[in-house]
């Protein structure tokens, strides 16, 4: 009984150290196994546990039977406590192996398992790398066609230059040729008053002479007609019918050349007032041509005016094109640091998931090798119990 209890305490300290053991390996699985192998263990540590339960409601059945065997004198004590021991390590051995192969069947999913996700991981990995090289390409040509449309709007910007430039002179050409029209003009008009007014001091100097020539025939007739009248008074006294006839020819001459000096002042006259109208004439020429003047000079006002206004709104509305442009180039740039910020998220959780499966990887190799080295010390401990149990039951046959 003594040897009995030895050796089960021997086989409890064994199974305490395996215990520690089978603790320490599962604190360092903890830190290292991926979930699936998790659950895996977990599964078979309640297997386990119900098994070791059933083994032990066994055991206490074949107690309760060793000893109503021995009540009933049947074997010897010594004899069933041998069989039973031999039963005993039969078994474990067996339930070592049963154990071995579900580990080795476990360890060979899980290896399977990281295979597939290391696949996985692989295509998932090349995947990137084309998408990679596909956004690369991309963006390449969104660089090109942004530095073709710079391009394009610097060209753009330079023919409106070069077209505004143009328009200024063009403007500027139409300016000069009115400015010279309308000094032509002034110059043919102050040419024409000047003709005008020179025509009018010698029509009235004409006149003027005419009048005066007239004035002194007047005088003579006059003059020669009181002559004539002193001489007539003179000679009263002879009333011969030659004298009377004689004078009277003498005063109907007088009378025609009267008439004709007076018919020649009606002329002048005429031609007097035909003056005085001509200048009225002139006078309403020249204001109407004052007014059409400063209606053109207004009109052109107008134009100017207009002109500076439309350019004023070219301007405001270049500026505004400008500040459009400008507006849509920050959108543009704020879309596309955006663009490069998702892109940069987009590689950085790839590159997690990578290092995160590598290191699932490196992590199930680590047990792996563990599981190596517990299954080389297990058996290494089920030798050496094997070995310690032979020498015991080679003792006990020599006793």
């Amino acid at each position: 009984m003594s040897q009995t209890n030895s050796e089960g305490n021997k086989t409890k300290g064994k199974q305490d150290n395996t215990n520690k053991e089978k603790v320490i390996s599962k604190e360092e699985e903890e830190k290292v196994v991926p979930e699936k192998v998790k659950v895996e263990e977990n599964k078979q540590n309640k297997k386990k546990g119900n098994k070791i339960k059933r083994e032990k409601s066994k055991q206490s059945i074949k107690d309760k039977k060793e000893k109503s065997m021995e009540g009933e004198g049947g074997m010897s004590k010594e004899e069933n406590s041998k069989q039973g021991k031999k039963s005993t390590e039969t078994k474990k051995i067996k339930r070592g192996k049963s154990k071995q192969f579900k580990k080795e069947k476990t360890i060979q999913k899980a290896r399977e398992e990281l295979e597939k996700d290391k696949k996985e991981m692989e295509l998932q990995k090349e995947k990137f790398e084309k998408d990679k090289k596909e956004l690369e390409i991309q963006k390449e040509k969104l660089d090109q066609d942004r530095k073709e449309l710079e391009i394009q709007k610097e060209k753009l910007d330079q023919d409106r230059r070069e077209l505004e430039i143009q328009k200024e002179k063009l403007e500027l050409s139409r300016m000069k040729e009115e400015m010279k029209k309308e000094k032509k003009l002034q110059k043919e008009k102050e040419k024409a008053e000047k003709r005008e007014k020179k025509e009018e001091l010698k029509k009235e100097k004409k006149l003027q002479k005419e009048k005066e020539k007239t004035e002194k025939r007047e005088k003579k007739v006059e003059i020669q007609i009181e002559k004539e009248m002193a001489e007539k008074c003179e000679k009263e006294k002879d009333t011969t019918p030659r004298n009377i006839e004689g004078l009277q020819k003498k005063q109907n001459d007088t009378e025609e050349e009267k008439e004709e000096v007076r018919s020649r002042e009606n002329d002048i006259q005429k031609e007097l007032l035909k003056l005085e109208q001509d200048k009225k004439e002139l006078k309403i020429q020249k204001e109407r041509e004052k007014f059409e003047q400063r209606k053109k000079k207004e009109e052109m006002k107008k134009e100017k005016k207009q002109q500076k206004e439309k350019e004023k709104a070219e301007k405001r509305e270049k500026k505004e094109e400008m500040k459009k442009d400008k507006k849509l180039q920050k959108e543009k740039e704020k879309a596309e640091k955006r663009e490069k910020k998702e892109e940069m998220k987009r590689e950085r959780e790839i590159q997690r998931e990578i290092e995160r499966k590598e290191q699932g990887e490196r992590g199930n190799e680590l047990l792996q090798s563990i599981k190596r080295d517990m299954k080389l010390f297990g058996q290494y401990k089920k030798e050496e119990g094997l070995g310690k149990l032979l020498v015991k039951l080679n003792e006990v046959s020599k006793s």
